[in-house]
């Protein structure tokens, strides 16, 4: 989950990145059109200046034209007052002409209205704003526009327009010169850049690199019109210029072309369009900021990125609900994954993953609880009666924990708690509290089930360094907490030595009847007048590894690996082939007693297995007795009744063994076919000191008598013990007083000593 969290948050960033990149693009796009348009004004801008100003120029020159035509009139010169008056008179026709002046071809003023507009005896050509401007207007036809200069005498920034006045033959004679106010003559030169937010204007002289008029910021300052271009910053302008198209400069200035560049400069970056107007050699130049464009772009764009702005917030809270969404499944799964679903408590997954991560200095004690019999409850209400009963249970011991403790439901019906930084003694009084929340008996419904449970406790690090060797040292404690009852068992390394002893028994019992370890021993069993009447088949095991293994050291663990079937027809078969042998050589005929285990009686096929055996070997049947258990009773007692009816129909007996010490009644004597009692020794062994165990001994004698059952005493070791047991009348004896298990061989010269002793006292 954590995998898919991330993935979403990959996904918000993809949708995100290809957002930035669409708004990018759009944006690029949105300025490009800004621009583009701009480019388009700033050439529409241009275009209009040009012909105003190419207007304004051709007005003045018409003026010129009229005086000029009215000066000489059939190759004469008016009189002076009469070209005085003229000149006053269109001097008044507008108001930025600011002064009219006829001029000789040696630069002397002859007549000019205001009256000496230069200082008297002075010459245009002493002048270098108008020398050379006064010199090309005799040289050239048509208007010629002097260099913008400050006129004293007018007190005014002047732009003079200059013609030759010639005779009819086309000699210049004199040179008219009018001077227009800059501040009234080209006053729309000004508001074209306010009106059209122009960074600035201004209009270049390109003979001598003056300006003619100066940017709109320094228009009205004098000394500005003194200043000259140089011609390397001119000569990088048409670098410039001509850079970005695919026209030449002379192509540029011949056809009039207006042409757009970008400008950087100490004031900034902006927009500029450039026009010659070639007949009167000026470069006219628009400018408008970059600032004003990208103002336009970002009134345009904002709509773009308050769109994209929203669809982000959307999208993103869409993917963070998703994102929540999927913490909220991912803590639920982490829930469900680390807790029992039933009782809520930690689960066995969790347990494992703690004790894998355990830190080395922590310091804490393993109390492993099992509650006893629990299937038998499951079995007689239920598994949901069973799981209700488990989730009480689970809030009992829940209840007794401590804040800081650690509780584990580990599976069925076992719960681990783990308990820290505690001593052994107070380890030890934690599992006593948890032992009474077994005291109160547990309600369901009208129900109240009465249950008891084990404790077994492993200290970390003390047992052990490794933690997960600390709940195998808890389950191998848990076997003998099962025994003691109400006592919690701490582990000792005994119980590893039990447990591992234990293992190699079960890994060379599996080799055992291959490799023909397994042997039998037989111990006779005497009737009163101390004859052998027959032998109880012992098995016995001799590993080379283990060496001698006594019954009781492994038949429990054949049957909980399944090795019990295996041996047990071992023995049947071994058994009955010996004795057979036995009886046939010696003549004797005794009976053969063979011990069934719980699992091997039970098995569905051991009737069939018995009866293939016996017929094998050839066995009479009558001759053979089958020892069980009283704990073979306990469950299922019709199929068990069923099971001795079929043998007893076979004429094999059946013995009840080690009767008196498990769940043996009345009624099962009554219902079940027994033919023999087998007295447990734990009886016999007090029968010479301890009435109540002669008494008991007397009593099941009497039911056994009562119902025709003969009866064998166990155990029988003494010479005291034969003589009481042969007052209670008691059938049979077997014990080590009359003989130790025995093989083969030895009961054969046993058996052939009686025959013999019997022939005698025939004889």
């Amino acid at each position: 989950m954590a995998l898919l969290n991330k993935n979403i948050w990959l996904a918000f960033y993809f949708v995100s990145a290809i957002w930035v990149i669409f708004l990018g693009i759009s944006s690029y796009s949105t300025y490009k059109q800004v621009y583009n348009e701009y480019v388009t004004e700033q050439i529409s801008h241009t275009s209009i200046t040009r012909s105003a100003l190419r207007s304004s120029f051709e007005q003045y020159e018409v003026l010129l034209n009229i005086v000029s035509s009215q000066i000489i009139k059939n190759d004469q010169v008016a009189d002076k007052e009469d070209i005085l008056s003229l000149l006053q008179a269109a001097t008044n026709l507008d108001s930025s002409v600011v002064a009219f002046g006829l001029f000789n071809l040696d630069g002397e003023l002859y007549v000019s209205v205001p009256e000496n507009p230069i200082p008297k005896g002075s010459s245009l050509l002493d002048f270098k704003q108008s020398k050379s401007s006064f010199q090309n207007t005799t040289e050239r036809e048509g208007m010629l526009i002097g260099r913008t200069y400050y006129l004293e005498t007018v007190d005014s920034i002047v732009v003079p327009f200059r013609i030759a006045v010639r005779d009819s033959a086309g000699k210049s004679r004199f040179v008219l010169s009018l001077a227009v106010s800059l501040e009234k003559g080209f006053t729309f030169f000004g508001n074209n850049v306010v009106e059209n937010k122009l960074k600035n204007t201004f209009l270049y002289r390109e003979t001598d690199r003056y300006f003619q008029l100066a940017p709109i910021d320094r228009i009205n300052n004098p000394t500005i019109y003194q200043y000259q271009i140089p011609q390397a910053l001119v000569d990088a302008s048409v670098e410039h210029l001509v850079a970005n198209i695919d026209f030449t400069y002379s192509q540029i200035k011949e056809r009039e072309i207006i042409v757009t560049s970008d400008n950087r400069d100490r004031a900034g970056q902006s927009l500029m369009a450039s026009v010659y107007m070639k007949d009167y050699k000026l470069w006219l130049i628009t400018e408008v900021q970059y600032s004003v464009i990208v103002q336009t772009f970002i009134q345009k764009v904002r709509v773009l990125v308050l769109a994209y702005l929203i669809s982000i917030a959307l999208i993103f809270f869409l993917f963070r609900n998703i994102a929540n969404s999927e913490k909220d499944k991912t803590i639920e799964l982490s829930y469900q994954a680390n807790h029992d679903y039933l009782t809520k408590l930690w689960n066995r997954h969790f347990f494992d993953r703690y004790l894998a991560s355990v830190d080395i200095n922590t310091v804490f004690s393993l109390i492993y609880l099992n509650i006893d019999h629990f299937k038998a409850v499951n079995d007689s209400y239920g598994h949901i009666y069973g799981d209700k009963l488990l989730a009480i249970v689970a809030s009992r011991i829940k209840s007794s924990a401590k804040a800081d403790e650690m509780l584990i439901r580990f599976s069925g019906d076992e719960f681990i708690l783990l308990s820290f930084n505690k001593t052994k003694q107070q380890t030890s009084e934690i599992c006593s509290q948890l032992l009474t929340c077994f005291d109160t008996p547990f309600s369901i419904g009208e129900s109240e089930i009465i249950l008891s449970a084990s404790i077994s406790v492993s200290l970390y690090p003390k047992d052990s360094n490794n933690p997960n060797d600390i709940k195998r040292n808890a389950d191998l404690a848990m076997y003998s907490a099962k025994k003691e009852k109400r006592t919690a068992i701490f582990y000792d390394e005994s119980m590893l030595y039990d447990y591992l002893h234990k293992r190699d028994i079960e890994h060379e019992l599996n080799k055992a009847i291959v490799n023909d370890e397994l042997y039998m021993a037989y111990q006779p069993q005497y009737s009163v007048d101390g004859s052998v009447v027959g032998v109880e088949a012992l098995v016995r095991w001799q590993s080379p590894k283990l060496g001698f293994m006594p019954p009781d050291s492994f038949i429990y663990i054949a049957e909980s690996i399944g090795s019990m079937d295996q041996i047990g027809t071992f023995v049947i078969e071994r058994s009955l082939t010996d004795m057979l042998a036995l009886q046939k050589s010696t003549g004797v005929r005794f009976s053969v007693s063979v011990n069934v285990s719980v699992k091997q009686f039970k098995k569905a096929d051991f009737f069939e297995n018995l009866m293939a055996i016996i017929n094998k070997i050839g066995f009479c049947a009558e001759l053979l007795i089958l020892e069980v258990t009283e704990s073979v009773l306990i469950e299922d007692i019709e199929s068990i009744q069923h099971l001795m009816l079929k043998i007893k129909q076979q004429n094999i007996r059946i013995s009840l063994d080690d009767f008196g010490t498990g769940y043996s009644s009345l009624s099962i004597l009554k219902n079940l076919p027994i033919d023999e009692l087998k007295i447990d020794k734990s009886f016999i062994a007090d029968i010479t000191t301890d009435r109540e165990s002669r008494t008991m001994i007397n009593g099941i004698i009497s039911i056994a008598k009562n119902k025709n059952i003969i009866t064998v005493a166990e155990g029988v070791e003494t010479k005291d013990m034969l003589v009481e047991l042969s007052k209670l009348d008691c059938d049979v004896f077997q014990g080590y007083y009359f003989s130790k298990p025995i093989d083969k061989a030895q009961l054969a010269s046993l058996l052939s000593s009686q025959a013999t002793s019997a022939t005698v006292n025939k004889l």
